[in-house]
């Protein structure tokens, strides 16, 4: 079984995280867990910007880009 890495820039030290390699069935299974990681990750960040998931195959090169920005937008007007 195929093995991908999930990587993200770390804003508060200027690295990057990374997972441990994961078995995964294929590169869509990779790019979909990926894009969870993402909305997952949205639901925790404090503050705005861009959160970004790298998947990285095992030769290290980036097969998949999931990324989704945070905005801050009113959700509603009060009187």
């Amino acid at each position: 079984m195929p093995r991908f890495l999930f990587q993200s820039p770390d804003h508060e030290t200027g690295g990057t995280i990374e997972t441990d390699w994961l078995e995964l069935p294929d590169i869509d299974a990779a790019c979909r867990a990926a894009e969870e990681a993402v909305r997952e990750a949205a639901l925790e960040f404090e503050g705005l910007g861009v959160v970004t998931v790298l998947v990285l195959n095992e030769t290290q090169a980036a097969v998949h880009r999931a990324e989704i920005e945070i905005r801050n937008e009113p959700c509603g007007t009060s009187n």
